[in-house]
């Protein structure tokens, strides 16, 4: 499945993407494109209901204002077939379980509805636990202004593109969920409880 950008720069959001309920997190799942010559090809978009990753694959085109970019969404408050709303965090922050195949940079964004409020964090290795407090409006240099839990609609798994070349991907997002903590790591075989 492909998605394009409309001219207003808002993604086009496919219809009927699985439906996706994790805490107090709901709503529909999509994928979307940006930059003329980026690629993406979507799996796991056939369900009903998230059971089972969302996967991107392809490459960002460069753009030569860094907006080329390839992404897996999650709408966070929306009942079943109805219009998304505005979602404010109440616990201490995301706890994130992606497979990033080839190493590509991530990024997790969050949005607001109308667009004009966006922060993100760098995501690395298989995700884990994001505080809110990691995200800025300029993650990449930290420079911008952080995240204050203000209401948001929107979250994004996405690969930024750059102004030299193309960027090739191929990751999925596994989960995502609003923890009060960091998810404990499994025991170690043969540790002793202490």
């Amino acid at each position: 499945m492909n998605v394009d950008e409309d001219d207003a720069g808002v993604p086009e959001l496919p219809a009927g993407g699985p439906y996706f309920t994790s805490g107090n997190l709901k709503g529909y799942t999509w994928v979307a494109q940006a930059g003329a010559g980026t690629t993406l090809t979507a799996t796991g978009l056939g369900a009903s209901e998230f059971s089972a990753p969302i996967c991107i694959q392809g490459a960002v085109a460069a753009t030569p204002d860094y907006s080329g970019n390839a992404m897996v969404g999650v709408n966070l408050n929306q009942a079943m077939s109805g219009e998304p709303m505005a979602f404010t965090p109440t616990l201490a922050g995301l706890q994130l379980g992606v497979t990033n195949r080839v190493g590509s940079p991530l990024r997790i964004q969050l949005q607001t509805a109308d667009g004009a409020g966006s922060w993100c964090a760098e995501v690395t290795g298989t995700g884990g636990f994001i505080p809110w407090t990691a995200f800025n409006t300029a993650c990449w240099d930290g420079s911008g202004a952080a995240y204050a839990r203000q209401p948001i609609s929107l979250a994004m798994l996405s690969v930024p593109g750059t102004t030299t070349a193309a960027v090739p991907y191929d990751f999925c997002l596994n989960s995502i969920a609003e923890v009060d903590a960091p998810a404990a790591p499994p025991p170690t075989a043969g540790a002793n409880p202490t």
